[in-house]
């Protein structure tokens, strides 16, 4: 109404509203504080839906910010540059006020894919009809579901919580962001003379990592113990092994070929003859993970 020009009208139901809301009843306040809350987390999935559809040609960006950097740094591979100076690191940390529950991540990311889907230009019109009838489904069961947690989460609770958006965002949103900048080099270094020619991203260069302190930060929290550490570590490295052996699933569909070069081959026989050190690392990897499960059960 503000931006309306309507100032009155606004100042008026701004003092009506707070003379509502002082009115109210700690059980009242209750039932409408989630409401806010939903319908700002809701502003934020269609907002950030919004940029994405306004900039789908990321690699257009990237390749302005590398040309820019190539006036800047005129003499130098961009690509030795990049991998050589270019470190992210990310610390993950893990905290009752800035988790969400594992059911609304869930319906958060449901709700971000139906939004994709919808704006795909091969669907009929009964698609769309039931692509939007997902979404009313979704969004109402996001509005009658608790976001508090009715029980004080753990270390290890809050840790799991906390490994639960590296699985769900960050296993796959890294790679594929490193595979569009990879793209976004070799086609720049194609059109400036004195770069690498078409030479993509080094296999070996990581210019993102991730660290966390996760289960392990005791400064103020009584409650995170040598043990706690100990079982987030385990947390960690067994949400770690079944990502991989996803991968590894994922991967043995993929390669399909029966035709390799000589130098895969060679490393494919290497592989054979030191099956049993690999079987043996897959085999204690395993038992950890089998006796993590039995320890967080008994608890």
């Amino acid at each position: 109404m503000r931006l309306a020009g309507m100032e009155d009208t606004a100042e008026l139901l701004e003092k009506k509203l707070a003379s509502e809301i002082s009115k109210m009843s700690l059980e009242e306040a209750l039932t409408l504080a989630p409401v806010f809350s939903h319908h700002l987390n809701l502003m934020g999935i269609a907002e950030v839906h919004h940029r994405v559809c306004r900039q789908k040609n990321v690699n257009l960006v990237m390749i302005f910010l590398i040309s820019f950097c190539s006036v800047v740094f005129p003499q130098t591979s961009f690509t030795i540059l990049f991998a050589s100076r270019l470190e992210v690191e990310i610390v993950l940390t893990a905290h009752p006020t800035q988790i969400n529950r594992g059911t609304l991540q869930y319906k958060y990311i449901r709700l971000s894919h139906l939004l994709n889907l919808r704006d795909r230009p091969d669907l009929t019109s009964e698609d769309r009809d039931m692509v939007i009838e997902d979404l009313v489904q979704e969004i109402t069961s996001v509005w009658q579901t608790d976001e508090l947690r009715h029980h004080k989460p753990t270390p290890v609770d809050e840790a799991g919580a906390g490994l639960n958006i590296v699985e769900q965002s960050l296993w796959k949103a890294v790679p594929h962001y490193l595979c569009h900048l990879s793209n976004a080099l070799k086609k720049v270094c194609l059109q400036i003379p004195h770069w690498e020619i078409g030479k993509p991203l080094p296999l070996k260069c990581t210019p993102i990592r991730f660290g966390s302190w996760m289960g392990g930060g005791r400064d103020g929290n009584s409650n995170v113990t040598a043990k706690v550490t100990k079982d987030v570590s385990l947390l960690s490295r067994w949400m770690t092994i079944d990502l991989y052996i996803r991968e590894v699933d994922s991967l043995k569909f993929e390669l399909s070929m029966n035709w390799c070069s000589n130098s895969l081959s060679k490393l494919a026989q290497e592989i054979l003859e030191h099956s049993m050190t690999y079987c043996s690392y897959f085999q204690w990897s395993l038992i950890l993970a089998a006796w993590y499960h039995v320890e967080t059960t008994k608890a």
